[in-house]
């Protein structure tokens, strides 16, 4: 049985977000790396998406962010779409699902800037780095479902979320360390 064969064009979008911002305080809250963080017109960031379906079995998603002063790759990652007992595993670079708002974009929020708690939790960027994740749909009635992700923390797309820039592990000596050993 031959069914219609699957397109060769990835889906793409281009989104634009800019932000406009009038600040009562000298030293912004903010917390994100796209909040604005002084008065006037900010372009927060322009994100190309591209997805594509491989072949029956994957699917491969990626997120390139272009802001005023960087371009990078927010999210390159592979999807499986067929495994047995509801099972899902997802690897590459992305957004750690903790929590409603880290998983998602900055063009899907309903508010201009990142979140205080996510901000001070997870840093500028959010939770994202290389790693894996498994998920299983749970079968019942309502939506549930249970998630284990492994990223890899000290790398250079995580470090700067858990770690302050001047407390990296890669500028930390062994010396530096045992700043309070007692002999």
């Amino acid at each position: 049985a031959q069914g219609p064969l699957p397109s060769l064009n990835p889906d793409i979008s281009v989104t634009f977000d800019m932000a406009a911002a009038a600040l009562s305080r000298k030293e912004s809250p903010q917390t994100g790396a796209h909040d604005p963080h002084t008065p006037g017109f900010h372009m927060q960031q322009l994100e190309l998406a591209i997805s594509q379906s491989v072949d029956p079995f994957f699917r491969f998603d990626t997120n390139i962010l272009i802001a005023e002063h960087c371009l990078e790759i927010e999210e390159a990652y592979a999807t499986t779409q067929s495994l047995p007992f509801n099972l899902q595993v997802r690897a590459g670079q992305f957004l750690t699902r903790f929590g409603r708002i880290n998983s998602t974009h900055l063009h899907s929020w309903d508010f201009v800037d990142q979140p205080l708690l996510v901000g001070r939790a997870f840093g500028p960027e959010g939770n994202r780095g290389i790693g894996l994740e498994v998920s299983y749909l749970i079968p019942l009635p309502w939506y549930a479902e249970w998630v284990a992700s492994a990223t890899e923390v000290c790398s250079a797309d995580t470090a700067r979320s858990f770690f302050h820039a001047e407390a990296a592990p890669e500028s930390e000596s062994p010396e530096s360390t045992d700043d309070h050993s007692t002999s």
